[in-house]
């Protein structure tokens, strides 16, 4: 179960991708009389639009149960990601009522997102509780050292896979500094990568979400059976 969840978080960046910084650290957008660069206004709306799916979390307990497990939660979180960018995609950030409306519709994809980090800490939990119900042995340890080095695998990967998409791009860091534009076939296709790029991932991380089993009814009685073998140790202890 651990190892399918970790599979699905490592394909999610094999996938096409570049940072937005290279998409906005040369954009200008005329707000009024003012001319904002796009970086600005990019953290603005980016925290703006983040705040909902912070605040859900605290309902992430209620909401998760009414949706069917914690599953449920990371599917549906991946599908309406790969919605979410396709529709941004088509709107575009040429105009600033359309960055805005990018970043409205983030909004979206931010609710089961904002609910994502706390279904993998439970996912993980519930691996460690089902390897103590068949061996009797608590992984903790292990599961998370496991879990960190995975991560920095998948980090390792991101950033491996955004040096080839930016050589693909002709990215030319000399132009930057010289606050030159990059060249016609950066603009054509840094918008498509950044977008759709990691819509491949998302749709390679669904096979390991989806071979995932552990339903309701085998998670109680693993938690059920782990409880009763404790309070049976307990009581071989005491006497």
């Amino acid at each position: 179960m651990l190892l399918l969840f970790l599979a699905s978080e490592i394909l999610k960046q094999c996938a096409p991708n570049v940072s937005d910084i290279y998409i906005f650290q040369q954009m200008n957008y005329q707000v009024g009389s003012k001319v904002i660069p796009a970086t600005v206004l990019v953290t603005i709306l980016g925290a703006l639009s983040g705040m909902p799916g912070s605040i859900i979390k605290f309902w992430a307990t209620k909401i998760t149960a009414h949706v069917g497990g914690m599953k449920r939660v990371m599917l549906i979180a991946v599908f309406s990601s790969l919605a979410v960018r396709v529709l941004q995609f088509a709107v575009g950030i040429k105009t600033l009522p359309r960055l805005v409306l990018v970043y409205l519709i983030d909004v979206i994809q931010g609710l089961p997102n904002g609910i994502t980090n706390i279904a993998m800490r439970t996912m993980i939990s519930d691996s460690v509780e089902y390897v103590e119900w068949k061996t009797g042995e608590r992984t903790e340890g292990i599961t998370m050292s496991v879990r960190n080095l995975m991560s920095k695998i998948s980090s390792a990967i991101q950033k491996l896979i955004q040096g080839y998409c930016l050589d693909f791009l002709q990215f030319d860091p000399k132009l930057v500094e010289r606050n030159l534009p990059q060249g016609a076939h950066f603009h054509k296709w840094v918008w498509p990568m950044f977008k759709l790029g990691p819509a491949v991932g998302l749709a390679l991380s669904l096979i390991p979400l989806l071979l995932l089993k552990y339903p309701d009814s085998l998670k109680r009685q693993v938690e059920d059976e782990i409880a009763q073998r404790r309070v049976g140790t307990e009581t071989e202890e005491r006497v």
